[in-house]
Formats: C-alpha cells, structure tokens, sequence
C-alpha cells in the first residue's frame, strides 16, 4: 500500500501512472508518484488532560459562541450546536431500543426545527459533555454499539455530583425543537382572597395556582405589582393552598390586603438534566457503574437541578430538601428567587407530575443515539467502509490512509500530579480501524483508552468521593506524599484521583519519548491500579524513530480540557533530550524575550512570595512562577512547558541517530508543538468603562481558620448564570464547591456578583446568599483594568476575615446575613499583568518558522501569519500553533488546521523559465503539489541576473510558511482561490462538447456522455447531481464538508441527496506531478518573412500579450496562469535604460495584481469518465489519487493557411497529452490571452464566445494509442516545442509516440498536422490526410509502447525528414519522413538496441537529443532506464547513457562504441585502450557510459550546449528520508563521452567556476526527475545556470561555465520575455 508522505517532494517528469494491468504483459503502474513509496509519516504525540473538567458540559450558557459580543446564556438556533447528534435531523425515541433514532430532516430558517420529534441541534445544546466534543472530534464519538449494520454513540458517563449539568430554556419555539406541546412560557397566575401582611416568614395562600414544593412564587397586591410585593418558595402545598417562605428583604411595600395576584414564577419552559444513575454492586461506584447515560427532563424551570446540596439531578421522590441542615439553606439547592434574579424551583421535579414524555422511564432518555444510518445521511461526519457509514472524526481523516502517525499519553489515576503515562506508541492508526466496515478494532489504542476516560472514586450511596478515594471535604491542595485525608490538609498523591492536571510534565513525557527514552518510573504504577480498574492500558515504550525515518517530522499536540497543576517538581528529565540547562532556566529565556521577567503579574506565586491568590506579584524568574490566575493561583501550575518547547524546537532532543548534512535535515529530531485549550470553568466578564477594558472574574478562598490565619483553600465554580448584562449593569450567578477536588462536589455557596457603570467608574456589589459547608469562606472576585486590581472580597459566610491590601474594604466576621457590600473603582485599562495560558507561550516558542535563522520567534510572521478563527492570513495576535476554543463547534476546526499545518508542504515538479540569459527580468515557474489534500501550486520566483540564485519576495504569499525560504512572488493555488466563492466563480473553463469548443457548465452544450459521467459517483451510481460536480470543478464549495446535500436534477424524477463533496483544504488547483509547466511570452521563434511569409507582422501584433504559464494538474484541467509584470522604475535620478529620458525606466519588473491568477482552462473530453473522483469525499483515502492532465504541454507558432504569402495564418498552437490521465492528445489556439484588437477567428481572444476557435482538436480514437508522457523539449534556437514543426511536405505537425498500455502493445509514431480533422463528423483521415501512423514494433506479446520522439531536420533546409524516438524495449527507432508525400511516410528502421553488459534490454523512456555528426550523419544521444512501474522504484539494473552515430546503417551493439567509465566521484575515464585496458573498436560509432551507482537511471531530456551533452540521472531510494531518492547532473563531450575538461561545474559552491572547481562529468544535485533548465548567462559571461526542482521541494542553482559558442539559446525551456 503507497502511503503518502508529508515532507516537501519535487515531481519532474515521469512517475507513478494511474494504469492497470491491460492485456498481454502491460506495466503495472501506481495511482501516485511513485516516489511516495518511501514514506515517512509525521509523528504526532497527542497529550491529552484526564482532568475531570472533561467531564463537565460542552456549552456552559456564558460564552460568546458566535462572536457578536454577546454571551449565549440558552439555546440560540441560529447556531449549530457540535455533537453526536445531527444538527439538521429530527429525532424520535426508540423505548424498545431505547436510544435516539433518525427520524426526519430538520426545517425551519436553520433547518433546527421538528414537528413532535427532538431537534439534533437541541439535543446536543442540552446533552453534550467536553469529553463528547473531544471523542467525536478524534473518532467520531464514543459507540454503544459498534457493528457492520449499527452505530449507536453513548454520552459521557456522570456522576450525580456537580459534573452532572442541567439545562433551561423557555423559548417560544419549544413546540419546534421538542416532542411537547403545551409548555407554558409564561408564568401561570391565579388570585388569593386571604389577607396577608407584606414583610417576610411564612405565608399561606387559598389558591388555584398549581405549584409544587421549592416552587418560586411572586405574590403581588393586585394593581400594585411593582410597588407591593413579596417572592418566596413554597414549602407545602394542600388542598387549595400553598405555603412559601418569603426571605428578608424579598419583598417591597407594606400594609394588608385581600387581593392577590400569584405567580408560579417556575412552571415555565423545559428543563433538562444531564447524569448517571447508580446502583449496588459494581454500580455503587463511578469507576464500574454499567447504567446507561441518562437525560432527565421535565416541565418547569429547573436551571438549578444541578446546583443542588450534594446529590444532583435526582428526581424529588429519591432525593429532596437536602440543605433542610442548614441555616440559611432552602430546600436541595438554596434558590432565592428575588436575591438569585433565577426563578428555578428550590427542588428537585416530581417525576411524575413534572416528568415529561416516556423513554426509559417518565421524563428520562437515555443518551444514546443511532450514527450514519445510511437512509439518513445528514450533516455528519459519515465515511463509508466497504458497504457501512461509520461516524468518523480526524483521527481517520489522517489516520486510515497513515499521513500522520498517532501516539497517545495522558495523565493517569495513579499518580494523578506526576507527569504522563503512554498509552499508544507513535504509529499507524489504522489498526485501530477495520478497513472492510469501519468498526473500531478494540486493540489498544487511542479510542480504547479515550473511551475508558470517566470520573473515579464517586461513591452513589453517600454522594462523596470519601470512602472510594480518600478525598474528603475541604482539602486544601494536592502533594507527592506526607499529605492526609482531612480538611485543611493536602491530599496525597493517587487519592482526588480524578483531579491533578501535570501538563507541562505530560509534555515533557512525550519528548523523552520522542528521543528515545524509557519510561519515568515517578511516573508509572503496578497492575493493580485505578488506572486498570477503569481499563487503561500502559504501552511498553517502543522507540518510534530510527536511522530510516529521523526525518519524520515530530509534533506534539497538547489538548488540555482543564487548568494545569501540580506540574512544577518533576521536570529534571530535560537532561534527557540533551538539554544543559533546567526546565526552569529554559523558561526564564522565554520570560526574558516575552518581557516577562522584572514586571509584576497575577500569579499564585512568584516562587517567593506564596499566598495562593491571584495577587500582583514581582515575576523575576518566569520559571519560578505557579499557579496559573484567574483559574487555579492555589493548585502549582506552571509555564515550564513553554521552556522546554523552545528548546525542543530549537535542538535536536537526541544524538543517537545520524542526521546528514543539508538544509533539508535541518529540522530533524526538532520538534513542533501546538496547543489546543477549551475555556477553562471560570467565567470572565468583560465591560468596557469610558473606553477602557475591565475584567471581572469570581474568587473564592477558603479559610479553615475562619480568622485569616488558615489553612486556605481553593474551589471551584460548578454553576454560573448570566443573569443580566447590558453596558452599564450587571448581575451574575455564582455557586461555588468548597475544594478544588473530591468531597461532595456539589454547591456549597452560592451568591451574586453585580457592577454598575458611572462615567470612568465601575461599581462592583457582592452578597453571599446562601451556603450548605462549614468554615470560612469568602465570596469574591478579581478585578483588572482599574486603579485597583487584584483579588478582593467584602463578602462571606461564616465568620470570613480578609484584609485587602490593596486598601479597599475587605471582611470581618462576613455572614451570610450580612447586606450585600461595594466598591467602587476606576477604571485606566492597566489590565494588571494577566498572563496566557501555558500552551500560548509553548506554542508560540515551540512552534514558530525561523525565517531570519536566529532562533527566535522575533518577527511576528514567524508565530502568527493568520487569524486563527478565520484561516485567513493576517496577524491576530495569537501564535498559529495556539488554539483557545469557547465554542466546541470550532474545536473541529482547529484541531483540523493544526493538522492541515503539520502536513502543509507541498511537492514540486519541472520549472519553467522566462529567460534565455539571466537578466533582471529572470524568473522561474515552479510547480509543486501535496499529496495529502492533493492540491497544488504553480509558483513564480526572480532570479539574481549575476549568480542565478533564487531570489525571495519581499513577502510570502498567503498559507506560506514563513520558515520555508526563498518566498515565492506569488502561488496560483492561492490566487486561485480569490476567483471562487461558494457558489460561483470568475473562471473561463473550456471544453470540447456537442459542438467543439465551449463553456464547461453542465447544459445542452456537453454530449450525453458527457453528462452521463457527471451525473454518475465515483462507486459508478447514478445520482444526477451534474450541476453541482460542474460547480465543484469551477472551485465553488457551497456543498462541500461534511453531511449531505440535495441534487438539483430528479433521480429520475425525486432529487437526490447524497454525501457532501471533499473539502479542498489548500487550494481549488489540483495536483501538479508530471506536468513540466511552460512559459509563454511575446512570439519569439525569429523566423524571417523570407522563409516564413507574414511571421513578422504576427510577431508584431501580439508582441505585448500577456505572458501565461500553462501547466496540466490532476484536478481535471490543463491550466493558464497570468505571468505578466509590471517595470517599475526603481531609481528616478538615472536614465537606466540609456533613451536619454528620466522617466518610464524599466528597471524592476514586478509582479502585477493579477498574476498567479488564472486566464483559461480547459477540460478534455478524454477526463470526464474519471471526474467524479474528484468530488468524492474519499478522494484524499490510499489509493484513491487519479491522474487527469498529467503531461506536459508543447507550444509553437505554426501557420495553419496561406503559409507562402505575406498574408499568411500563424497562430500560438499548443499541444497536450494526458500522461496517466487518458489516451488522446488535444490542442488550443493560445495565440491571444488579451490583445482585443487582433480578435479573430484565427486569433482569438480567450473568452467563452470564443471557445470554439480556441478549441482547435482532440485526437483520441485510434485503437494504438496508448498512454503518453512528454516532457516537450524545446528548440534552443527559436524557443518552439521540437516535437511541433515544419515537414517536408511544407505542412506544420507534431510528433509524437503512442506511449504504453496500448490495446495491442505496439510501438508506433503519429505525425498530426496542426489543422486537425478534415473526416465527417470531426473523423481524423489518415495516410497523410489529417495524420500519419507508422508501426514501428508489433510485438507478439503486446508489451511496447512509442516513447517521446525527436524530430530532426537533416539535411538543414529548415524541414523536418527524420525522427528518432525510442521503445520500452531498448529500441532506437529512425523514423524516415524526407518524402514530400506523407502518405509516403511508412518505413521505420531500427538505429540501436540498447542493452547492459550482461545483454538485458535497457528501455528508452526520454527524447533522445539529435545533433549533425561532423564526420557523417546525425549524432542521436540518450539514456535508458525507467521510473513507470512499481517494481522500477527497487529495480538495480544497470543503466546507461548512449551517444550513437548513425551513419545510415544499424549499430551492432557495445562492441563498436567507445566505453567510457563514470567513477563515483563522476571523474569519467575511457575504458579502452591500451592493455591492460581491452582494446577499443577500430572504426567506433558512438561511445557509452554506464551509469555508476546502483539503479541509477537517466531522466528529463538531454541538452546539448557548446560540445557537451548535459542530463540528469535518478537514484530512486526507499529509505524515507531520502525524499524519494537523489540525482545528478551530468554533462558529457557529445562526440566521445569524455569528462569535460576544464571543469565547468561551481563543484566548491564558492560562486564562481575556476581552476579551483574540480574536473567532474557531474554535479549531485537531489533528484531532479525532469532535469535541470539551463539559462545563459548574463551579458557577455559564458558562465549561466542550471536551475533543478528537486523532490524535496527545492530549486537548487549550479553555476556552469557554458564556454565559447553559448551566447545563442541553449535552454530546453527558455523564451525571451
């Protein structure tokens, strides 16, 4: 199996070929380059937290989920809610099943809305967990049940403690998202004729009002309702009437009456509440319980279901009035209505009054839900395994096909604050996966041990973590040992298991893995552990690299759910990676360069200065610094992970592996890390105040103590509610639990926090309300952006003392009863020193492109070269590595990008050049592509006019990677994504349909066909969604992603709805392999009007068109790409240009707007079969690639009429195969991209009018065509394509060779005139009319096939009489066309066999390269050997370069050429002679060389300049990382095969060529499979370029001393601009 690779590959010339075995002994070929065999995959270590914060909900009602500013604090429809559930499908309940099951599509103006059925976008608002979000981001989600027919997704296990979470909505659209009708939405009211006086205590009212016990209830004199009032809960109800305690302060007025109005503030809307039940038996506790996830609902409002004293979720007949202990408790969760500004019931619902609808029981589904049922395909992540759709996330995206490699560690139960364990070895995800129906395998792995992830030690029968996990009530931190299970007192090590989030020393776990490492026994535990309780397995470290894959790129991705802690004592192992400094030193460095250190910040500790708030504290050691503010200043987290990233991207974190030299290693064994944070618990709030930014965060501090003397503690928020905010007022709900782990874990107290805005004043109120715990606790918050920041409470419960350093009022004896306090405070915008989260800065540090090679992130394009939110490129002040997501709907996206960074290089294949010499206008076309999306690029680099060198873009284009250096002046990827939107496009796209040449839009224009292959899939099922697979190829992405879509044509009379198509992730530009791109510019061929009548004057017209580059690609298309430029003049005061005018010197040219964008494409017909790939959403799987327009393009100018007169017909003609993509050649009239003034039939100007005329033929019908392959040499002289040219017979044609896996395996040559098809119905005639065939080889076993041919004109009258072409057979074939009848032109006469020493055949797959001899006859000189089938990539036949004469008779064999030997060190020495040497042929006729390394073969296409004969050869490889293989340049004398003598290779690279370059026949330059484009050079200098694209990706440069006579044209692939 080919698996791609993610490293920069260059592609020139001829590689994989999408074929298949035919009839007789065809090549077997591969979809993909064949290069790609040697894979290495990026490794990437996902660390991910096990913190118990995974467990908390997905969507906390405080965020900003949409970005307009506003927190959401409900259910929004105008948002797709992320989860196991489709957001655009309806469901109903299976009772049998007992699970959600597909029922409808969603409608609506969100498509969110159901008739009596469940919304999926409603469920997963109320149902979903973090834990959910990240299972179904990695793999699709957690599956009940897995099997070839069924998937069913299961929720997060919950506790009944506070992990269990309620959700509220009340909005009118309830009936629309829910199965229930009649849920009021506003308060049911009824009158009271009992006299009460206003005021607080009990109060019983005779009523009709329903109300059940905890119920809110607003009782007001009627007409008087907001001036005489009182709100309290009812206590009792009975028969016509009810009971409610109205607290002090909750009520207004005073004074009797008889005449009340009641409101039952709580029987509004729905509430749901999410949770676990338990058992006895191994269901008593949370590590073992078998019950089912289960989703509560009922009528009323219930927000608070989960803010209850210590059980949570619970119906009221299995658990109630749980605070009726304490004081100031009220019922199970203490809500006041008139102080809370909440009107949820004080009490749990009644099952059964309250209980809505009947799943598992009354009111209670379970949270289950049936995935990809194939007749409901929707809007989910669905890939279709053999014949089953299984939910799949980016873990198969990248991991089915290996483009990435996975290894998995996390936090562990054991030893919950000690650093990581690994749970899966970095490597193949795939076994995890059963490629025939999707299941998950059950090895272990990332999915097994990510399923295994839920809460420990939860005991159902006391609602504690107490007796299972030594975790008990008010503990005040966490240590290694010498703790103790009792409040005040830090618990130890491997008790509060579930808490503990080391993630700086998880990271530094994976590193030392990474560098080969063994395991951190501080780290691992025994078999008898809470880890295996659970059924997490511990991975036996396997070391993951080697001497074969040290190139591997190494990644770390850290996704942590919680805040990290504990992570400050156990970093010593950076030693390991080679490091000389500590963990803490390391991080200084970051602190310095982020000019951290020396400044004052909110920080539990300075390492000096401990008090656990998030105080302001002198930082001068970065390093030193713990607990992280706002979230957890008490628990020791850090930011050493920042350190140890730098230093792991900056150093090599091992020495045991052999890295060669070579800027492509420079980044081997570094590492890359990203990060991935979901918003921590602790809600922030945001008011700007005259301008300026304050910020709000709830405190909490625990003082066992009561007196300020300690020991304090943390806690942690478990509910929060917005439950007003405006510019200028605010409230909020907090509940706090009184430790940061274990105990109850419920609510413990519970408050309100408001502000006010005067002026440049913010006025902040406090009032603790309610409390169910014991000792000291304040109520307060954190405040920055003012003249007074920093931790502050003036509120508390139980006697709390705190005294404010910063002067503000504080505590003293704070109660509860206490009236709420403020302090107002002025706002400056200081924002007091907050530092980023950890990730942040080991992103930005651990991940930046070193652009300036300093080590440093120190440019901002180095870190944050796009918005992260967006994609878009442009600064947003966040590293690109680093991703905060609030809403669980953009952590597919991010981790998505995180991924498409890790494998973003591309490949390359041929340049282009634009020049003949090297002049300040020199610029090199290059084109890459990635085989991990399959896109591609085209791009466009200067050259320096002295030395060649590539010369950088002052800046990069849009996704390019700052690191990867020379900048491209622009990438037609990306400027072709401006030509797109989702649903249309500025592109003219061409194609030949009904009538010839037209749009390529899906109509009448196109044959049925045609249309028949785009209505058809890529499985060949008729779906007739043509329209929208035309759109698709236009680059529109309007059904693009994930989910279905519906076809616009009947099937054949109801629309079709299928999967949505692939998302292209880099560009619309497809692949660029085998398609060397060409350059063309003005009509430059030089010919005289004398020889070529009205040459001049076509020269002239189109002397300013614009310059286009065309290139085939594999997205179906051959495309044309703006070139043009613009001169600017750079130095006003000098006359550069020698005109004696000051002005309008063309001194720089420089791209204009518009390049890199595309002018034209066309689509041949030959494609179409195959275009529906493309579209498939498994087009990116193994073996899924296909070719289309994979050759290489050949342009001329050629007259096509009147061609003896002045008034003669010339026109730009170009000629392309299909390579892998299709039998059949096609050609376009690209005379005129833009010249609106030479528009004409003849020359038309590229639009959709004039398609017809630009689309001139397609030659695709002849039973020996098979598929072909040209790499276009070009004429030195005159820049026009050798294989199009001027026969004998005074018509102009091109050559070519039928390629391979023809029908009947033949060798043949086809000579097409330029004219085209002159037959009926478009019928090429053949015998000379339109085409000539000549059979060169009719072999019995079907097994040859035509290589590119050569013509030549021998007798020098300017018309083409011979061609040479070789076979796969080791045949050179001469081919003779001096006749000036073509239908003459039959005979075909065999040159030369080319074999080995040992007499094997030697295949010829390039253009020979033809020259006079100048004894007798022609000089025809090649090189053998091939890179087409699978087995070629390990082949070690030797191979060698030929020059032969042909002086009019066969060539015997070896015995009569000269030998000459190329030595390793490409010194060439004759092998003839005199003894002991053998003796040379007495009248040789040519010479060879052998090529001397083991399965090096020849490749691109010969050059001949000045004498010497210059090609490239090809050493394929294996090994991973060696990019596919390396290569040299070679260059030979042509008539002896000598070593060219001076040296004329740059062999020292010290700039120049001189007596201090060594003597060599080559040059190692990487592996340029389409050779090396040569430019002269520059004025006078005989010394020029080569310029190669070498499968790394680069574009190395090599000086050549080109000598005397190289002044003319001497590049295959040069034309003058």
């Amino acid at each position: 199996m080919n698996r791609p690779i993610s490293r920069i590959f260059g592609t020139v010339g001829f590689l994989g070929l999408l074929l298949l075995p035919l009839q007789g002994t065809a090549l077997t070929l591969s979809n993909e380059p064949l290069f790609l065999t040697g894979a290495v995959q990026p490794l990437v270590m996902l660390n991910i937290s096990k913190d118990h914060q995974l467990s908390y909900k997905a969507y906390n009602d405080y965020s900003d989920l949409d970005g307009d500013g506003v927190p959401e604090t409900t259910y929004k429809d105008s948002i797709n809610y992320y989860g196991y559930f489709d957001s655009q499908k309806c469901y109903s309940y299976n009772t049998t099943s007992n699970r959600f099951v597909p029922a409808a599509n969603a409608t609506g103006a969100n498509s969110h809305y159901c008739s009596g059925q469940w919304s999926g976008n409603f469920l997963n608002w109320g149902s979903m967990t973090r834990m959910d979000a990240v299972r179904k981001l990695l793999y699709g989600g957690m599956r009940s049940t897995d099997t070839s027919t069924l998937t069913v997704l299961e929720r997060q296990f919950l506790p009944t403690d506070a992990h269990a979470f309620a959700k509220y909505y009340n909005g009118s659209d309830i009936t629309s998202l829910t199965p229930f009708t009649g849920i009021a939405t506003t308060p049911p009211t009824a009158t009271s004729s009992t006299n009460r006086t206003i005021g607080s205590g009990s109060f019983t009212f005779t009523t009709t009002l329903p109300a059940e016990i905890g119920d809110q209830i607003q009782v007001y004199v009627t007409g008087s309702a907001s001036s005489k009032w009182m709100i309290g809960g009812v206590t009792s109800t009975g028969s016509g009437t009810i009971t409610i305690d109205v607290p002090t302060g909750s009520y207004a007025g005073s004074g009797s009456s008889s005449n009340w109005t009641l409101n039952n503030l709580s029987r509004t809307g729905i509430s749901l509440c999410n949770m676990t039940k338990g058992g006895s038996g191994v269901d008593q506790y949370s590590q073992t319980n078998t019950t089912p996830p289960l989703i509560r609902v009922a009528s009323g409002n219930y927000a608070l279901w989960n803010a209850n004293e210590r059980w949570q979720c619970y119906w009221s007949g299995e658990k109630s009035n749980t605070q009726s202990g304490f004081t100031y408790g009220f019922r199970s969760n203490g809500n006041k209505a008139y102080f809370s500004g909440i009107n949820a019931s004080a009490e749990n619902p009644n099952q059964s009054s309250r209980g809505l609808g009947s799943g598992y029981g009354t009111g209670e589904y379970v949270a289950r839900v049936e995935a990809c049922n194939a007749s409901w395909l929707g809007h989910e992540r669905c890939t279709l395994y053999g014949s089953t759709y299984k939910p799949t996330g980016l873990l198969q995206a990248y991991g089915d096909n290996d483009q990435l490699y996975f290894g998995l560690m996390t936090g562990s139960f054991a030893k919950n604050i000690s650093g990581g364990v690994l749970r899966k070895n970095a490597g193949s995800f795939s076994n995890e996966v059963s490629s025939s129906d999707g299941t998950f395998t059950g090895v272990s792995g990332i999915v097994s041990n990510l399923n295994k992830l839920r809460i420990y030690g939860y005991n159902y029968s006391d609602g504690t973590y107490i007796g299972s996990d030594n975790c008990t009530y008010q503990q005040t931190g966490q240590v290694l040992s010498g703790g103790a299970t009792s409040g005040g007192s830090s618990a130890n090590q491997g008790n509060c298991s579930t808490w503990g989030n080391p993630m700086s020393e998880i990271y530094l776990e994976s590193l030392r893995y990474l560098g080969g490492n063994s395991a951190n026994s501080a780290f691992t535990y025994g078999s008898s552990s809470k880890d295996a309780t659970l059924g997490l397995t511990v991975a036996t470290w396997t070391d993951p690299l080697n001497n074969n894959n040290f190139c591997a790129p190494l990644n770390v991705l850290n996704f942590n759910a919680s805040v990290s802690s504990y992570d400050d004592d156990q970093m010593s192992g950076v030693a390991d990676l080679g490091s000389s400094s500590t963990a803490q030193a390391l991080t200084d460095s970051v602190g310095a360069d982020e000019g951290i250190n020396g400044l004052n910040w909110f920080v539990g500790s300075n390492g000096s200065v401990t008090n656990d708030l998030c105080s302001s504290k002198t930082v001068s050691s970065f390093g030193s610094a713990y607990g992280l503010c706002p979230e957890a200043p008490s628990q020791k987290g850090t930011y050493l992970m920042s350190g140890v990233a730098y230093y792991a991207h900056t150093h090599r974190i091992r020495s045991d592996l052999t890295v060669p030299s070579g800027s492509q290693f420079a980044n081997s064994l570094k590492v890359s890390t990203y990060g991935i944070a979901l918003a921590t618990n602790v809600p922030k709030i945001e008011v700007t105040v005259n301008g300026n930014k304050v910020t709000i965060l709830p405190a909490y501090r625990l003082d066992i103590s009561s007196n300020g003397s300690g020991p304090f503690g943390g806690g942690t928020v478990v509910d929060f509610k917005v439950i007003t905010q405006t510019p200028t007022y605010g409230k909020f709900y907090v509940n706090w639990e009184d430790s940061e782990m274990g105990g109850d874990y419920d609510q413990d107290m519970w408050g309100t926090i408001e502000y006010s805005v005067s002026g440049s004043n913010i006025t902040i109120t406090t009032k603790a309300i309610s409390y169910a715990t014991s000792n000291g606790q304040g109520f307060g918050y954190i405040i920055s952006g003012t003249n007074k920041d920093g931790p502050h409470f003036h509120s508390g419960i139980l006697n709390f003392d705190y005294t404010d350093p910063t002067g503000v009022i504080g505590c003293n004896n704070c109660n509860v009863s206490d009236s709420a306090t403020s302090v107002t405070y002025t706002a400056n915008g200081s924002s007091a020193g907050l530092l980023k989260d950890p990730l942040w800065y080991a992103a930005k540090y651990g991940g930046f492109s070193d652009s300036n090679g300093n080590d440093k992130p120190d440019v901002t394009s180095e870190w944050d070269s796009q918005n992260n939110s967006t994609g878009l490129p442009g600064s947003d002040g966040v590293p690109d590595n680093f991703f905060y997501v609030t809403n669980p709907l953009t952590l597919e996206k991010s981790l998505n990008a995180a991924f498409l960074k890790i494998l973003k290089d591309s490949s390359a294949s041929a340049v282009a050049t634009n020049s003949s010499s090297l002049n300040t206008g020199s610029r090199i076309f290059q084109g890459r592509f990635s085989n991990t999306s399959w896109s591609g690029q085209v791009l466009s680099y200067r050259l320096d006019n002295v030395t060649g060198q590539v010369l950088s873009a002052a800046t990069a284009p849009p996704l390019w990677d700052p690191a990867e250096t020379p900048y491209p002046e622009w990438d037609a990827g990306q400027q072709m994504n401006t030509q797109v939107s989702a649903s249309s496009d500025t592109r003219l796209i061409l194609t030949n349909g009904t009538g010839g040449g037209t749009s390529f839009t899906y109509g009448n224009n196109l044959t049925n066909g045609q249309k028949q292959a785009l209505n058809t899939d890529a499985l060949s099922n008729q779906d007739n969604c043509g329209p929208e697979r035309v759109a698709y190829l236009r680059g529109q992405s309007a059904n693009t992603g994930t989910g279905t879509f519906t076809c616009s044509l009947g099937n054949p009379t109801t629309p079709s709805t299928i999967m949505k198509f692939r998302t292209r992730d880099v560009s619309v530009l497809g692949d660029v392999i085998d398609s060397n791109p060409v350059y063309v510019g003005a009509p430059a061929a030089g010919y005289s009007n004398v020889d070529h009548p009205g040459y001049s004057t076509f020269q002239s017209n189109f002397k300013d068109r614009k310059p286009v580059v065309y290139v085939g690609a594999n997205d179906g298309m051959l495309h044309g790409i703006d070139a043009s430029v613009a001169w600017i003049d750079t130095n006003p005061a000098v006359d550069s240009d020698g005109d004696g005018n000051l002005t309008n010197d063309r001194d720089v040219p420089v791209p204009t707007a518009d390049a890199g964008k595309e002018v034209i494409a066309y689509v041949p017909s030959m494609v179409y079969s195959n275009l529906s790939r493309l579209t498939d959403s498994n087009y990116k799987a193994n073996g899924s690639h296909r070719y289309f327009v994979d050759s290489s393009p050949m342009v001329a100018d050629v007259c096509t009429a009147s061609c003896t007169v002045s008034s003669a017909v010339w026109e730009s003609i170009l000629v392309s195969g299909l390579g892998a993509g299709g039998k059949g050649f096609f050609a376009l009239n690209v005379t005129n991209p833009d010249v609106a003034a030479h528009d004409t039939a003849n020359t038309p100007q590229f639009s959709v009018a004039r398609a017809s005329n630009i689309v001139l033929w397609e030659f695709k019908d002849d039973a020996d065509l098979g598929f072909t392959f040209n790499n276009s040499p070009t004429n030195m002289n005159n820049s026009q394509a050798k294989q199009i040219a001027k026969f004998e017979n005074g018509r102009w044609g091109v050559v070519l060779g039928n390629g391979y896996n023809s029908a009947d395996g033949k060798a043949v040559l086809y000579v097409l005139f330029v004219q085209g098809p002159t037959g009926s119905g478009g019928a090429w005639q053949a015998g000379g009319v339109d085409y000539v065939k000549i059979v060169a080889d009719a072999p019995v076993a079907k097994d040859n096939g035509l290589s590119a041919p050569m013509p030549f004109d021998s007798d020098g009258d300017g018309l083409v009489d011979t061609v040479y072409a070789g076979d796969l057979k080791g045949n050179m074939w001469k081919f003779n066309l001096s006749s000036t009848n073509a239908a003459s032109w039959t005979s075909a006469s065999l040159l030369f066999v080319a074999k080995d020493g040992l007499g094997n055949l030697q295949p010829i797959i390039n253009t020979p390269e033809v020259t006079l001899h100048p004894t007798a006859g022609n000089m025809v000189l090649f090189g053998t050997g091939k890179f087409l089938e699978t087995g070629d990539a390990t082949s070690t036949s030797v191979q060698t370069f030929y020059g032969i004469q042909d002086a009019g008779s066969t060539v015997s064999g070896r015995g009569d050429l000269i030998p000459q030997t190329i030595l390793a060190s490409r010194k060439v020495t004759q092998g003839c002679g005199t003894s002991p040497l053998p003796a040379c042929p007495t009248a040789p006729k040519g010479w060879y060389a052998d090529l001397p390394t083991s399965g090096e073969r020849a490749t691109g296409t010969a050059k001949l300049v000045s004498g010497n004969i210059f090609f490239n050869t090809f050493i394929p490889s294996t090994s991973p990382c060696e990019f596919g293989g390396t290569g040299w340049q070679m260059a030979l004398d042509y008539l002896t095969g000598a070593m060219p003598s001076p040296g004329i290779f740059d062999t020292n690279n010290d700039g120049v060529v001189n007596s201090l370059d060594t003597a060599a026949g080559g040059i190692k330059i990487g592996a340029a499979l389409g050779g090396t484009t040569l430019i002269k050079g520059s004025g006078t200098s005989t010394v020029g370029v080569g310029v190669s694209s070498t499968t790394d990706g680069k574009t190395p440069t090599t000086l050549i001393e080109f000598g005397a006579g190289s002044r003319g044209r001497i590049s295959w692939r040069e034309i003058v601009q």
